[in-house]
């Protein structure tokens, strides 16, 4: 059997070091957002409540199903003894994608349009 190569492994504990650094700040930092919902409620409420309870499915469902895919697909290729380093990596993707489109549903929940704030700015 072939050994396994350093730089395989180094690469592993580096990206798994990553994706736990970016995956606890993105979290914690999730419990921050529902400050962002300090405008709905009140008799003009511009807050959908289906989107901000989406945003945070996504946002906490991603992290979850990132943290599953790199630990499954790290201890499967360990096993069978191929390339470990994509799995965080793939995790660390997942991770962003979910941070950044949980972010996006929680602003449209909210009724937050930067795009046309920055418009109406100029």
């Amino acid at each position: 059997m072939k050994p396994r190569s350093t730089s395989d492994t180094v690469a592993t504990i580096l990206l798994w070091i990553a994706l736990v650094v970016v995956g606890g700040v993105g979290g914690f930092f999730s419990l921050f957002a529902v400050m962002a919902t300090d405008r709905c409620g009140g008799s003009d409420d511009p807050c959908n409540y289906t989107t901000i309870n989406a945003a945070f499915m996504v946002a906490w469902g991603g992290l979850a199903l990132a943290a599953a895919v790199a630990l499954g697909g790290t201890i499967w290729a360990a096993s069978k003894k191929t390339t470990m380093f994509v799995w965080p990596l793939i995790g660390l993707v997942l991770v962003v994608v979910a941070l950044v489109l949980g972010t996006a549903l929680l602003n449209a929940g909210v009724g937050m349009d930067f795009a046309a704030a920055a418009v109406a700015r100029r």
